[in-house]
This record gives structure tokens, sequence and C-alpha cells, in this order.
């Protein structure tokens, strides 16, 4: 959303959050129909993507156990990936309907924040658009590196 607020605006942003999310929940609805089907091959496949380790999904996936929609909704703004919480929210049989409907409503309020972040940014430093570029890229990659030397 950071881009597409960067360059067509807030409104635009937020519009796009909205498909977003509705995307980010098509996901996760997939990700939790295979965990029901096949939670052991689930948490092992989780564990193979970079920054994601066997520790984070335990610790996600006894969250969500122990807490279930909350834990979601704490993981995202935690650095935990959504795709541990859709495949904890299919292991535990977790309602289709509830999961979608809290996914999506926690999904985009990130989205939302990141678009208005952007748009901030944008009245308060007013700069051409390859530079607005140029500073969006050099925030994504600081934001990665740092997130993916804490993450592991």
């Amino acid at each position: 959303m950071t881009a597409i607020t960067l360059r067509w605006g807030l409104r635009a942003g937020l519009d796009g959050s909205v498909f977003a999310a509705a995307g980010a929940v098509a996901g996760g609805i997939v990700v939790a129909l295979v965990a029901a089907a096949h939670p052991d091959g689930v948490r092992g496949a989780l564990a193979l993507v970079p920054a994601i380790s066997p520790a984070m999904v335990d610790r996600a996936m006894d969250d969500f156990a122990g807490s279930g929609l909350v834990a979601m909704a704490a993981g995202a703004y935690g650095g935990v990936p959504f795709k541990i919480y859709a495949a904890a929210a299919g292991a535990t049989g977790t309602v289709l309907l509830h999961f979608a409907a809290a996914a999506f409503l926690i999904r985009l309020s990130r989205f939302v924040l990141a678009a208005l972040a952007v748009a901030a940014l944008r009245r308060l430093v007013p700069v051409g658009d390859r530079t607005a570029a140029a500073l969006l890229a050099v925030f994504w990659i600081a934001f990665y590196a740092w997130y993916f030397s804490v993450a592991g």
C-alpha cells in the first residue's frame, strides 16, 4: 500500500488496502484448509520459510491454541507472519468464517496504517516522485534488514 499511496494518493492506498486484505484472507483460507487436513506437513513447511524458525511456529501455534484470534491480532503487530496463524486456525478447527472475518480486519488495519503513514510523510516531506520512491525503497530495505536480523 505504500507504493500505491505514494503514487496515487491516500484514497487509492485505502482502496488498495481493502483488496490486499481480501487477498491475504483468501490465501489464509487456503492455508487453513490445508492445515486442517495436514497439520504436521504445514507446520514443517512453515519452518522452511526464510525468517520463520520452528520455535516461532511452535510459539505462535501454542499462542493461538491458548488465545485464538486474540493471539493472531497480537502477532500481527509483533512480527509473526500471518501464514502461521492461518495454519493454526486450520489445525485447531477454528470456524473458518470467524477466522476470515478477524483476519480481514487485522490485515486491513496493517495496510491502512501503512497507507496513512506514507500519506502523512508525503505531506510533511514534499519531494518529487523519484526522491519519494527512493526514500520508500530505503525504508523497506532497512525495515526488512532489521526484521530478518531479529526474526532470524
